[in-house]
Parts: C-alpha cells; sequence; structure tokens
C-alpha cells in the first residue's frame, strides 16, 4: 500500500523484486543503480550480505515524478530466494505495491518458477484481496541455450493473464529499465486510483524510511520469531518417524523363508496371472528389514523392503499350520479387497507360501508414496504449491473413500492412501481406520509444533489449496 511521507508529503511506492533463486533480482537492482543518474537515486544497499546471495534484500531508492501535486519517491527492493528465508520473503511482498517476478527463461527451471510464481500469487490476494498488487513479469536470461520465448515462458508458468511480460538479459542490462519503467507506472497508477476513489493514504511507517529501518525492523523480527518459536528444523528421519511408529518384528522377518516366484502353487498367488507377474518384478536384488512398519500395515506386522521401493507384508497373524487354512485366509482377504476394487492399488498380490514347515500369506504393494509420506517430504523442502497439492489429494482421497466405503476412513489415515496414475488407492488389505483428511491435519499440526517455518507453509498452502477440507 502506498504511503505518505508526513515530514515531506511525498508519496512513497514499493516495487518489490521476486522470483525462485538466483533468477537474476540482485542483478536487476545493480543494473539499475549504473543506470539511473546519481541526482535521482540513493544509494545501494544490501545489509548483512557478506556472499554472492541475497540474505536480506537489495535496496535502491530514486525520486520519481508527481501525483496529484505531490512528488514520488520510490523503493526498489529484492527478497532473497533461498526457501530457508522464506518469512522474510513474504513480510517484503506484503509490503508491494507492484511485484516484478523474475523469471529464469530456461526451459528446465519452468517448474520451479512455476511453484515460486504460485506461491507468489497466493500472498497477493491472501494480503489484499480487494486490491492485490501488480505483477510484472521479466523473462530474463533470453541469451541462453533453450531459452523460452517470453508469451511461451508465461503460458508455463501459469502467471495471471493481466501480467505483462518483457524480455531481458540482466546481465547486459536489456530489458531492465524497460520492466523498472513499466512497474513504476503501474504502481503511480496505483496510487492515482486510491486517490480519485477518495481513498486516505497511511503515513509512512518506520521500517519504511530507509534501508537501515526495514533492515533493523527484520532483524527484529528475526528475534521474536525466534523467541516465540524457536526454529527446530524437521528433517528427513524426524519427518519418517512421525509415520512410521509401529513396530515391526524384525527377528522373525529375518528368519522368514521369501517367496519364491518359480514355487507359488496355482491358487495361492492372487490374482492369477499379475500377481505372479508382480512377485517376479519384485523380488529381485537386496531386502532390507526396517526397525518400524508401515501405519497401515496389518497387525502385528512384519515388513521386508524390496529392492525398487516395493514391500513385502507378513504378520504374526498370518501363519497357518495347513495349506487349506491359509487359502481359506487368502479367500477372505481377497473378498475384502474385492468389495472396492476400484481402491485395490495396481500390482497389489496376495500370496502363501511355507514358512518353517507351516504356512504364511504375505501382502505384497507397489512402490506408492503415501499422501502423509508426501505431506512430510512437502514440507521438509518448504514447498508451498507440492503441500497445497497434497492437500488436494487429501479431499479427492476423502471423496473417493467416502464414494466406495461409506466412510473417509482407511488403516493408517493418510499413511494408507496414496495416488496411483491420479486413482486414489487404500495400501491396506483391512478396512477402518482414521480418516484421511484429520489424520494429515494432525500430522501438519506436529510437525508445526517444532517448526514455525514448515507451519507457514503449511498455512499458505492451505490459502492456495480451494478444495482442502481438513479440520
Amino acid at each position: 500500500m502506498p504511503r505518505i511521507d508526513e515530514r515531506s508529503g511525498d508519496i512513497i511506492i514499493r516495487i518489490v523484486y521476486d522470483g525462485m533463486p538466483e533468477a537474476g533480482k540482485t542483478t536487476n537492482i545493480h543494473q539499475l543503480f549504473a543506470s539511473i543518474p546519481l541526482q535521482r537515486r540513493g544509494d545501494l544497499a544490501s545489509p548483512d550480505t557478506t556472499g554472492r546471495r541475497t540474505e536480506f534484500f537489495d535496496w535502491l531508492d530514486f525520486s520519481g515524478g508527481f501525483v496529484d501535486g505531490r512528488r514520488v519517491r520510490c523503493q526498489v527492493v529484492s527478497v532473497p530466494g533461498q526457501p530457508q528465508l522464506l518469512h522474510r520473503r513474504t513480510y517484503l511482498i506484503e509490503t508491494a505495491d507492484v511485484v516484478v517476478f523474475v523469471a529464469d527463461s530456461r526451459k528446465e527451471s519452468v517448474e520451479q518458477n512455476r511453484e515460486s510464481v504460485s506461491d507468489l500469487v497466493g500472498l497477493l490476494h491472501r494480503f489484499a484481496p480487494t486490491l492485490a498488487a501488480a505483477v510484472v513479469v521479466q523473462a530474463n536470461k533470453q541469451d541462453l541455450p533453450g531459452a523460452l520465448r517470453p508469451r511461451t515462458l508465461a503460458a508455463q508458468l501459469e502467471v495471471p493473464l493481466t501480467a505483462p511480460v518483457i524480455p531481458a538479459v540482466a546481465h547486459a542490462g536489456r530489458g531492465v529499465l524497460d520492466t523498472f519503467i513499466l512497474a513504476a507506472r503501474l504502481a503511480t497508477d496505483r496510487v492515482r486510483a486510491l486517490v480519485v476513489g477518495g481513498t486516505e493514504l497511511s503515513p509512512l511507517t518506520e521500517d519504511q524510511s530507509s534501508a537501515n529501518a526495514l533492515h533493523v525492523a527484520m532483524v527484529a523480527l528475526e528475534d521474536a520469531r525466534s523467541t516465540i518459536a524457536p526454529r527446530r528444523a524437521v528433517g528427513h528421519e524426524a519427518a519418517l518417524a512421525l509415520v512410521r511408529r509401529r513396530a515391526n518384528d524384525v527377528e522373525t522377518a529375518r528368519a522368514c523363508e521369501i517367496p519364491r516366484p518359480e514355487a507359488l502353487l496355482a491358487g495361492h498367488v492372487w490374482p492369477p496371472v499379475k500377481g505372479r507377474a508382480a512377485v517376479a518384478a519384485a523380488m529381485t536384488g537386496d531386502l532390507e528389514v526396517p526397525d518400524h512398519a508401515a501405519d497401515w500395515a496389518p497387525d502385528a506386522p512384519i515388513e521386508i523392503g524390496l529392492e525398487g521401493g516395493w514391500t513385502l507384508h507378513s504378520s504374526a497373524r498370518w501363519t497357518f499350520p495347513s495349506e487349506s487354512h491359509a487359502r481359506a485366509d487368502l479367500l477372505a482377504v481377497v473378498r475384502r479387497l474385492l468389495a472396492t476394487p476400484e481402491l485395490v492399488p495396481e500390482g497389489r498380490a496376495m500370496l502363501i507360501a511355507p514358512d518353517s514347515g507351516a504356512f504364511r500369506l504375505w501382502m505384497l504393494t507397489p512402490p506408492l508414496a503415501p499422501l502423509a509420506a508426501r505431506l512430510l517430504e512437502a514440507l521438509v523442502r518448504r514447498d508451498v504449491t507440492a503441500t497445497a497439492a497434497v492437500l488436494d489429494d487429501a479431499a479427492r482421497a476423502r471423496t473417493s473413500l467416502v464414494a466406495a466405503r461409506g466412510d473417509a476412513r482407511a488403516p493408517g489415515g493418510s499413511a494408507g492412501v496414496a495416488l496411483q496414475e491420479q486413482r486414489v488407492v487404500v495400501l491396506a488389505a483391512t478396512d477402518g481406520g482414521e480418516p484421511v483428511d484429520e489424520h494429515l491435519a494432525a500430522l501438519a499440526r506436529r510437525v508445526g509444533e517444532g517448526d514455525a517455518e514448515a507451519a507457514l507453509v503449511m498455512t499458505k498452502a492451505e490459502q492456495l489449496s480451494g478444495r482442502w477440507r481438513g479440520p
């Protein structure tokens, strides 16, 4: 929102340069510093930046034209692009009158650019839903091999249709002034619209008065965050521990006779053809016996990991003294699975194999990422777009489960549900359990208790995800 400097009467507008890491934000600021006449600009500032990467922001201010008889001063600020500095980026974007999104135009950067754009649009509408800041897209690095043409890039990034797109080679100064001048005019137009509409501009706040004051405010914010919620980053092992809590019967698993595809008798594998093929595909390479079994594993679980991500499960309750008893239980499990065939993953197999003079029932599961694992991985990476996608998929999973079973429960909750080629599948062979969306929400809360940044990512993802219906 534009501000009024009550001491000078100047209108203050802010243009924030945003974008993925190393897209060229700082390069734009340096090129502007070299291009704008000395008498119209202030000094270039990059507080607490000791290396090549911006840590807080880059700052440049200059005097512009006039609006409603008042002089306009423009603050140009770039955000840090590193994912771990997301909170600083958010703080700066909230103050923007116009955002210049600097995009790396190369094909291999499209996905990361798209995630940043989606995040940016969500933030702008969150901060100012009725009068969000304008967005200008700079298609930078047009000189590099594989660079997409500006409009092609914009279409792939799914930027707002109203956002102008300007080609640039920032390191050579091409397109830098064009981008800045357009952004400044859009910001000035916004001021005029507010003034004509009768909006009274708010007075300049202390943290908007200078680069030093902004840095002091952001450092104070860091201190407050550390006091209120000390950051204890959730790592991959800690995240995994949130969903893998059940003890695996390691000794029994290591002593088991592993089923061999060629030894499976007719009637001992389901489905008869695809099941045998799945066993043949999975039973290659080394085996791994984890300390903990998946939450969707059968009661009293025995879990063995196979090469390629396949999983073999049995149970202390899945051993039988005779082949006929084992077949009866196999048929009971198959009937339960066929009650909702749309939820059975492709590659699922149930089989009987001899084990130490008895017969053991096994369940084979293809390599699939449960919703819970995907959520935790996205939060570990601080990936807002991926987190929002998991929330959308959880809402879809709830709908599929209710349609097929009458309720949203699944063994292991969101740890027992996955997507396979966009189809919702249940990984367990049993019924009951916990509602998938409630389980996902509980996991997110547990992560947020120890990691304020991951909690922020989750909050932003909920706002971006229009279909999330978690508690």
